[in-house]
């Protein structure tokens, strides 16, 4: 309905994608369309350039942007957005501003950002952890403090039981107990089947 009040409105066109995309003024849009146009009408929406990176990138006033393009954009107009570190950690680091970032240096960024990131935390302990808001982390610490954060997490208790167990909140869980707690949560979890 903002759209077709006003049709030069770049978070209700971000919005509109968000929703998988839809109708304005007769017209069909996908959610990469909507992304696209949300970036015509404001190139700085960096909410949109993350979500163009999700589609996989595409062309924005005559350039064509990757999906990894899409996410050092978003970084360059805002670089305190966890997300964009954290996605940028999963495919393999990058230059932001002339500074190269590892992978493990996007997750620790995303994390002194957001320390919430449950999924930073398991992407840091694959890392073998890291020192976070000079606080140094080893990669069981990691895994655990993403079972504080979401403690129906399947993949930190699977990976906690390939280490052996481990205490989380108090209460002690053993190797089997944490795969048995990975299977109870996601009983689809191949990798805790196969242990």
């Amino acid at each position: 309905r903002a759209l077709e009040i006003d049709p030069q409105y770049s978070y209700a066109w971000t919005h509109l994608g968000n929703a998988g995309g839809g109708e304005v003024q007769g017209q069909q849009y996908t959610k990469k369309q909507c992304y696209v146009r949300a970036l015509e009408i404001d190139p700085r929406n960096s909410n949109a350039w993350i979500n163009l990176g999700t589609q996989g990138g595409g062309e924005v006033q005559g350039q064509q942007y990757t999906h990894k393009q899409c996410y050092v954009r978003a970084l360059e107009i805002d670089p305190r957005n966890s997300n964009a570190w954290h996605i940028l950690g999963t495919l393999g680091g990058v230059e932001v501003q002339g500074q190269q970032y590892t992978k493990k240096l996007c997750y620790v960024r995303a994390l002194e950002i957001d320390p919430r990131n449950s999924n930073a935390w398991i992407n840091l302990g694959t890392q073998g952890g890291g020192e976070v808001q000079g606080q140094p982390y080893t990669k069981k610490q990691c895994y655990v403090r993403a079972l504080e954060i979401d403690p129906r997490n399947s993949n930190a208790w699977h990976i906690l039981g390939t280490l052996g167990g481990v205490e989380v909140q108090g209460q002690q869980y053993t190797e089997k107990q944490c795969y048995v707690r990975a299977l109870e949560i996601d009983p689809q979890n191949s990798n805790a089947w196969h242990i």
